[in-house]
């Protein structure tokens, strides 16, 4: 049998690319979204609270060590009274640092609630830091946001001890645009 040649390789090589230039020609094939949202995080014993601890260590920890929490976190679109849940980030928080507190190993499924994103989820990891500003990534998405890779840039904005915190959501992400639709158009 016959090794293939060196432009035998480079053409194979091009053809297998996820997204060679010349494989979406009519339709882009990525979409950019960006939004500003803010998660509101409401602490357990709090009326409508929306974070739960599941466990703690066994032992006492320093910083609470190994903490568990539950988290069907509200996403709005501005911190007022009557603000829109625009998504819901549900998932789980783990106090992931020895000795040091207010740094939270986060994960969870950003699903959204309305408009052309309805039932759509950003696929979200990543650590809170208090009161430090930070970053989190996006590791894909459904429906709507079929792929979706990028980051979301956080900071806190607002936060009353022992009730609520705000933290502004600034998301950036790319996905794969479903059949029919055309990029920039409005998604919330």
């Amino acid at each position: 049998m016959t090794t293939p040649n060196f432009g035998m390789s480079l053409l194979l090589l091009f053809l297998a690319m996820p997204y060679p230039s010349l494989s979406c020609p009519a339709t882009p094939c990525e979409c950019e979204v960006n939004l500003q949202l803010y998660l509101h995080q409401i602490v357990q014993g709090q009326p409508n609270h929306n974070q739960i601890v599941v466990t703690g260590p066994p032992v006492p920890e320093p910083a609470g060590f190994g903490t568990l929490v539950v988290v069907d976190w509200t996403v709005i679109d501005a911190i007022k009274p009557n603000a829109t849940i625009v998504a819901r980030a549900k998932g789980m928080a783990v106090q992931a640092s020895i000795g040091v507190s207010g740094s939270w190993f986060n994960y969870f499924s950003l699903v959204f609630q309305n408009g052309r994103l309805s039932g759509s989820t950003l696929e979200v990891m990543g650590i809170f830091y208090d009161p430090k500003d930070g970053q989190m990534a996006i590791m894909g998405g459904t429906g709507e946001l079929v792929s979706a890779h990028g980051f979301i840039k956080y900071k806190k904005v607002q936060e009353t001890i022992g009730l609520d915190t705000y933290r502004e959501f600034n998301i950036s992400a790319f996905y794969a645009p479903s059949a029919g639709y055309t990029c920039g158009t409005a998604i919330l």
